[in-house]
């Protein structure tokens, strides 16, 4: 019994000693982990933002801006057309690059909606993103938080059911976590 217990006394400590370091090990590895997939998201939402793809949307959303500066159009005509049923006489835009000004706001609201999902899920890093976006998102992001307030007031004015759209929670959430 003597050696049982002279074995267990020292190999007791020896094992738990194992278990803690090798849990402190797993929980830093976790969580650079999780650092490294957060910043690997925010760069990938930054390139696209910077791309020459999206480019195309960014000017079109600034154009609508403009429009809307210039009295062409409002933001009821333009938040009309995006929700559902919406108004038939919604603001469609010019063509530009094969898509049609409300076309390529829609394309930016995707990325809206991304960036709000990613951060939900805990898979942003909000302060790396909004210094990366910067002031040139400062330039689209008002326009399209007074696009979302105007969708969920006709939402809302509409009433029978209808269904404020995921876009508009989304820019919401962008609003405080990119901020101006």
């Amino acid at each position: 019994m003597t050696d049982l217990y002279d074995i267990l006394s020292k190999s007791v400590p020896q094992m738990l000693g194992a278990f803690v370091g090798a849990s402190f090990a797993f929980s830093l590895a976790f969580l650079k982990s999780r650092t490294d997939k957060r910043t690997e998201t925010s760069l990938s939402l930054v390139d696209e933002y910077y791309s020459t793809d999206f480019l195309k949307h960014r000017i079109a959303v600034d154009m609508l801006r403009m429009r809307v500066n210039a009295s062409e159009t409002t933001i009821d005509k333009i938040a009309c057309g995006f929700w559902y049923p919406g108004k038939p006489d919604y603001f469609k835009g010019e063509l530009t690059d094969g898509l049609n000004e409300h076309q390529h706001l829609e394309a930016y609201l995707g990325f809206i909606v991304r960036v709000s999902h990613a951060n939900m899920n805990g898979l942003l890093d909000p302060v790396l993103l909004r210094s990366a976006l910067s002031t040139s998102y400062d330039w689209e992001a008002g326009f399209v938080w007074s696009v979302a307030a105007k969708a969920r007031e006709q939402v809302q004015a509409h009433g029978g059911g209808t269904k404020v759209p995921v876009w508009v929670a989304a820019a919401e959430h962008a609003k405080k976590v990119l901020g101006t």
